[in-house]
């Protein structure tokens, strides 16, 4: 049986682990965390990035020309995607995800808040301090050589858009993007989704984390660690000579 008890902040936290030697939280990760570590939490390294033949952008006709004519690529903060899941109409869409941003999950059989027993919440979500923020461009990604557009998309991913640019050199693509952030003076990372059952296990989560739930958008994500920033475009010129648009 597991039982989880709620503190009110790190120190607290960190200071009760510390006269429980017995205590022992196990979270798969894709990046070890020393600062874990030191409460005695113990990370994992997960699955490495895979590297896609070709990645498709799925979405509105109006859009989409946008992204092949122009090079404007719309990114959302991982808290507009959790948010998304529970206020708006793109959850039904597949792109709102109430666990995007979360650092952390862990299965409860029981939970008390003092002497209270909460029901019904496992796993818990749990937002840590220095946890990741930043802004995330999602992409279909294929990872073989038998795929065909026509019937390899599922309803799923399909219900995203009327529109697809396919990219056929992907790391030129991905070139373009990086160069664009660090001329203005950030960093950007890109990486294929890993997926999980958030009913099995306890994660430490990252950006390259999904729910099992998601597994048929076989997500390539670009992403840029930053602050409070909700949406941004790169602007990265016509991407014609790497790409076609079509109807889906």
């Amino acid at each position: 049986m597991v039982k989880v008890r709620v503190f009110h902040n790190e120190e607290e936290a960190a200071a009760y682990i510390k006269t429980r030697p017995d205590l022992k939280v196990s979270f798969q990760s894709n990046q070890p965390r020393e600062d874990l570590e030191s409460l005695g939490v113990t990370s994992y390294r997960a699955e490495e990035s895979r590297t896609p033949i070709m990645v498709i952008k799925i979405g509105e006709e109006e859009y989409m020309k946008k992204l092949l004519e122009k090079g404007e690529v719309f990114m959302r903060s991982l808290e507009e995607f959790r948010k998304m899941e529970n206020e708006t109409q793109e959850c039904l869409d597949g792109r709102g995800d109430a666990y995007e941003g979360i650092d952390a999950i862990t299965q409860v059989d029981e939970l008390y808040v003092g002497d209270m027993k909460v029901d019904g919440c496992s796993p818990i979500r749990h937002n840590l301090p220095g946890g990741a923020k930043g802004l995330i461009y999602s992409l279909f990604g294929v990872f073989g050589p038998q795929f065909d557009i026509d019937t390899s998309l599922s309803d799923e991913v399909r219900k995203m858009g009327n529109t697809a640019v396919v990219i056929r050199d992907p790391m030129v693509f991905i070139d373009r993007c990086a160069t664009a952030v660090r001329n203005a003076g950030g960093r950007m990372m890109a990486g294929s989704v890993q997926y999980y059952d958030e009913n099995t296990g306890d994660y430490f989560l990252s950006p390259w984390l999904k729910r099992n739930k998601f597994k048929a958008q076989s997500e390539y994500r670009l992403f840029i660690p930053c602050g409070n920033e909700s949406t941004y475009t790169l602007h990265i010129g016509s991407i014609e000579d790497i790409a076609e648009i079509i109807s889906l």
